[in-house]
């Protein structure tokens, strides 16, 4: 509510929080304000693909965040939009996933469901900016766009804030910060 709250005001709604389960409420909310007539994109930058089920994995919510958008997750949760899932697999970038934080199920998932991501094993130091700005491309169409940011994509050893520390397996900090830039756009989304 408070995000589509804050879009008819005209506002751009920014979330801070501790768990990949905000994402879920961002993309509702711009669902709900009616702006988002052609969709809603998200770039995921996380270091986790966070595709676990409550049956998979370790059953904690905020591992299944992407799975839940894509109505894979909790029914109450997939329930949030009753036509359907809040997003799209064409409508979602994976972006800085390690690789071995996959779990068979949820390599099943990424592979069924014909998801794309760029996982930092194929970011050589300083292209994340240049492969960021490949990613959002497949999302120019949508009228919002969602940023998700988890530090846990950051290498542990340079920025140790994640609870899933991971050394020498993540982002540098100025690759992150390059991801994240301004980039001109070919067709505004709205302010």
């Amino acid at each position: 509510m408070a995000v589509a709250a804050a879009r008819a005001d005209g506002d751009v709604p920014v979330l801070l929080g501790g768990d990949c389960t905000l994402v879920l409420g961002a993309v509702a909310g711009l669902r709900r304000s009616g702006e988002a007539g052609n969709g809603v994109g998200v770039f995921y930058l996380d270091g986790d693909a966070d595709l676990d089920t409550p049956q998979e994995g370790w059953g904690v919510l905020d591992s299944c965040g992407v799975a839940h958008l894509l109505g894979d997750g909790d029914p109450q949760l997939a329930a949030l939009r009753p036509d359907g899932p809040l997003l799209d697999a064409g409508s979602l970038v994976l972006f800085g996933f390690h690789p071995a934080q996959l779990s068979a199920a949820q390599w099943r998932r990424y592979a069924s469901r014909g998801l794309y991501g760029v996982p930092v094993t194929d970011m050589p130091a300083g292209t994340a900016g240049q492969r960021a700005a490949e990613a959002l491309a497949g999302l120019r169409d949508k009228d919002a766009l969602v940023c998700h940011l988890d530090v846990d994509v950051i290498d542990y050893a340079s920025f140790p804030l994640a609870d899933c520390p991971r050394y020498h397996g993540g982002l540098s900090l100025p690759d992150t910060f390059a991801a994240v830039q301004p980039r001109p756009r070919t067709r505004a989304w709205p302010a």
